[in-house]
């Protein structure tokens, strides 16, 4: 026979996981398992503040986290997070690093961070220049427009190209802080 809490303590993490919801109800803080919370959490490169939140969560209905347990989960948990692999995967991801590995883990982690983050610039490159080329055949069309004809269609894909290269530009500027900022610590 399943265990129950065990059951509940999966469909917790499941359901926490599906809504990255910061703060929990009170049937969530009643029925917790803190360790495997805390587990989740570093997992998935939390910072050690999520307890707080969870504490202010719970507080409203009267119930206190076991700190205890969850920095234990938490602790098993940034393990998974801070591996190389997921450094990498992170950075192709473009997800911000928030320098949340231990000494022992982030050297390695963020070896393989900056690697994807860099594979993700070259695929802005890439997307770049595609636009650039398509905002140059939708100038050149525009520029071929019979007279009479409304530009109106062509010049809404020109902002929008022209708006992409901008968003392309931003996240282009970002990566390279990241790495800029990250290079520093290895």
């Amino acid at each position: 026979m399943k265990n129950p809490a065990r059951q509940f303590s999966l469909l917790f993490l499941l359901a926490t996981m599906a809504s990255g919801c910061a703060t929990l109800n009170k049937e969530e803080c009643i029925q917790a398992n803190w360790s495997s919370i805390g587990y989740q959490d570093g997992s998935q490169g939390e910072s050690k503040a999520r307890l707080s939140e969870h504490v202010k969560a719970c507080r409203k209905h009267g119930i206190t986290p076991d700190a205890t347990l969850y920095q234990r989960g938490y602790k098993n948990g940034i393990k998974i997070f801070c591996r190389a692999d997921n450094g990498y995967q992170q950075g192709i991801d473009k997800e911000q690093y928030q320098g949340i590995c231990p000494s022992s883990l982030q050297t390695a982690f963020l070896a393989q961070y900056i690697k994807g983050l860099k594979v993700a610039l070259e695929g802005l490159d890439i997307k770049y220049d595609q636009v650039t080329s398509d905002l140059d055949y939708a100038k050149l069309k525009r520029a071929r427009l019979k007279e009479g004809k409304s530009p109106k269609k062509i010049d809404q894909e020109i902002d929008y190209l022209q708006s992409n290269q901008t968003d392309i530009l931003r996240e282009r500027e970002r990566l390279n802080r990241w790495i800029a900022r990250w290079s520093g610590k290895l």
